[in-house]
């Protein structure tokens, strides 16, 4: 990657300079006014990768000089200036490249989108509601590209005009936002078995629990349940009371032939709920065991629980391992553990996936909700649902 600073008098000089120096494929990585030049300059940082991705494999640096004379005694000589070259098998795996190369896409669209507001003057005078909802979404943990994003529909939005104060922006703005946000199908009982899948300590065995109350005793329908999970004794335990409270059947299945048999006693159910363990996110046989005991099985609802709390790249990891198992929906929990929850934009923004029920505490069965992207829009923006 070829990294360049520019001076110029102008943001549209800098972006000339650099598409004629490095390409139109540069990214700016940054820009800043020197203070101390007459006239004032503009510093700008761009960037271009050049080259493909290294294979996967193991890597090495190896620092390459030019051939010695005959008889010429190797010197030393600083660090500095040594030429280094990538060899063959640089990275043990794809994944940090791809995300600099993510990053790097996300700082290239920010840049563009904000040159668009200087060119339609957002920062002018009187916009300050525009700033706020911009700033409101960077401190609830949206990320920059998107919330800028999100500005600049707001200006080509017909309302902008002839909006007056600050609420009426930010309600153009929440209403925006929920365009964007996918919306679950709606639940037409195709999905009679639906499993709940994700990481340890995302609380899928109480959310599970909260799901059958819902089905069970407030819709009325027949309701069967299955854990998967005979790692954690006291999962099966605590699910055991939960059904038993409820009077709700439970069957333990510990491979695919006994999830199969389950299946099979439950065949007068018309919604089956499916509990599985929590395991780490590199642990690929757990996925596979997954895949296997869910293939052939009919229309399976698989729903990727995600607790907003998580770090981003964490979340990210997270939703990239479970593709392997083709989730259909995400269900947040925990959201009474948050304090914001731009993450939560993010991820749906990231994986296209919807979001149906939220989790709000540890009580069963009241502490889920149904949730569609206006509700959605109004946690990420305000930090609440209602």
């Amino acid at each position: 990657m070829q990294v360049k600073r520019y001076e110029a008098a102008s943001i549209q000089e800098a972006l000339q300079s650099i598409k004629n120096d490095l390409g139109p494929e540069a990214v700016v990585l940054s820009t800043k006014t020197l203070r101390n030049t007459k006239p004032r300059l503009i510093e700008v940082i761009a960037a271009v990768d050049r080259g493909d991705p290294p294979p996967a494999g193991r890597a090495r640096l190896e620092r390459t000089e030019p051939p010695k004379r005959p008889g010429e005694e190797k010197e030393d000589r600083p660090e500095e200036g040594r030429h280094h070259k990538v060899q063959r098998g640089a990275i043990p795996d794809l994944d940090s490249y791809k995300d600099l190369r993510e990053d790097l896409a996300q700082i290239k669209e920010g840049m563009e989108t904000l040159l668009d507001f200087m060119g339609q003057g957002w920062s002018k005078t009187g916009d300050e509601p525009l700033v706020k909802v911009y700033r409101t979404l960077i401190d609830n943990g949206v990320g920059k590209t998107r919330a800028a994003r999100l500005v600049a529909m707001i200006l080509k939005d017909p309302r902008f005009a002839g909006a007056k104060g600050g609420e009426e922006i930010f309600a153009i703005a929440e209403d925006l936002l929920a365009s964007v946000l996918p919306s679950p199908p709606k639940d037409t009982g195709r999905g009679r078995i639906k499993a709940f899948v994700g990481p340890t300590g995302v609380g899928k065995t109480t959310t599970v629990a909260k799901m059958a109350a819902r089905y069970h005793l407030n819709e009325k329908r027949k309701t069967g349940l299955i854990t998967t999970d005979t790692f954690r004794i006291a999962a099966v335990e605590q699910l055991k009371v939960y059904a038993r409270i409820m009077g709700v059947p439970l069957a333990v299945a510990e491979d695919p032939e006994g999830f199969r048999r389950a299946l099979d006693g439950f065949a007068d159910r018309e919604i089956i709920l499916v509990d599985t363990p929590g395991k780490p996110l590199r642990d690929g046989d757990h996925l596979r065991r997954l895949r296997e005991m869910f293939r052939d099985r009919g229309a399976v609802d698989v729903h990727l629980l995600l607790c907003p709390t998580a770090a981003r790249d964490h979340l990210r990891e997270t939703t990239r391992s479970y593709e392997a198992l083709g989730y259909d929906e995400l269900l947040f929990t925990k959201l009474d553990e948050c304090r914001t929850f731009g993450a939560v934009f993010e991820v749906l923004a990231a994986t296209g996936r919807p979001a149906r029920y939220v989790t709000t505490g540890q009580d069963v069965p009241r502490d889920i909700e149904a949730v569609g992207p206006a509700n959605l829009a109004r946690l990420i923006l305000r930090n609440t649902l209602h």
